[in-house]
């Protein structure tokens, strides 16, 4: 029996392919500011998405994301789109500067 078998390609296409498919993460970000770094903060979390899995809620700053500063919108969505598998969020509430880890599938 012949069966169909795709071959994993770095190629931009293939890249674009596998992020098409990728489910979002379902955040609405701006750039804010804490302890003089900038950082995304998250102003709206989507139902029934991987932030909202992962207990991400309005308010929340994330520092870093797979040990990389974020720093911008932008750059969170490239890590994102550049990751394999989970997407690892190192996340503080700014009210009570209570840091964890917080892993996106």
């Amino acid at each position: 029996r012949d069966v169909p078998v795709e071959v994993a390609s770095r190629s931009p296409a293939m890249r674009a392919r596998r992020d098409q498919n990728k489910e979002p993460l379902g955040l609405t970000t701006e750039l804010a500011f804490y302890g003089g770094e900038a950082v995304v903060k998250v102003t709206k979390v989507a139902s029934i998405s991987r932030a909202e899995r992962a207990g991400l809620v309005p308010g929340l700053l994330i520092l870093t994301a797979h040990e990389q500063p974020g720093g911008k919108p932008e750059v969170l969505r490239d890590i994102d789109r550049s990751a394999t598998g989970t997407l690892k969020l190192r996340i503080v509430d700014p009210r009570t500067r209570k840091e964890r880890v917080v892993e996106m599938r």
